[in-house]
């Protein structure tokens, strides 16, 4: 992960990579699990918050966790035109059990976050969600393919290696395309028990 780079991609207003809506994955998803009242929700890298704030909107109990200050100043703004609630911090998503973010959570958002993370960072994130999410979660990661990136040195996302990172706490249930075909969504859940 290269946090100075998007601290300044953000503060100068160049993010390409962001929406003012939420990803059609996370919609179409969301349809399949239960009630959300009751139940929280990680986004993880979750930039200028649309994702959290459609989840919100939903009802959900939302964090939203972003290494860009400007970001999340911005994801901020977008909660309160949306009249909901939304803890958003700064902070380093391999440092999530340091942050006090209250889990444990049934829903864990990355949309782009992992397929940008060179190896070592990959492995604490692993560890740190791990540590924050419920047994029978779910963990909805979409991002760049390995190979299909645009910037050069942007590690992708390959199905055996992600699921060889999070071990056997967590079961790959779905893989297929999203967006344009140059992107994978990849769905994960949590097992109750660990063999």
């Amino acid at each position: 992960m290269r946090p100075l780079l998007y601290r300044l991609m953000y503060a100068v207003g160049f993010t390409p990579w962001d929406r003012d809506v939420p990803s059609a994955e996370l919609v179409e998803l969301v349809k399949e699990l239960p009630d959300p009242h009751g139940r929280r929700a990680l986004d993880l890298g979750c930039g200028t918050g649309s994702n959290a704030v459609y989840l919100a909107g939903l009802g959900w109990d939302v964090v939203g966790v972003d290494t860009a200050p400007n970001a999340i100043k911005q994801a901020r703004r977008r909660a309160k035109a949306a009249g909901v609630d939304v803890r958003l911090l700064v902070g380093d998503v391999t440092e999530l059990s340091k942050m006090g973010l209250g889990g444990p959570f049934d829903l864990l958002v990355d949309r782009g976050l992992m397929h940008a993370l060179p190896g070592p960072v990959r492995v604490g994130y692993a560890r740190e969600i791990a540590e924050v999410a419920r047994p029978g979660s779910v963990l909805l990661m979409t991002g760049f393919w390995t190979g299909k990136a645009f910037t050069p040195g942007t590690p992708g996302l390959d199905a055996g290696v992600i699921s060889g990172l999070l071990g056997a706490a967590w079961e790959l249930e779905r893989k297929g395309e999203a967006e344009d075909g140059r992107f994978v969504l990849l769905l994960f859940r949590r097992r109750d028990r660990c063999s």
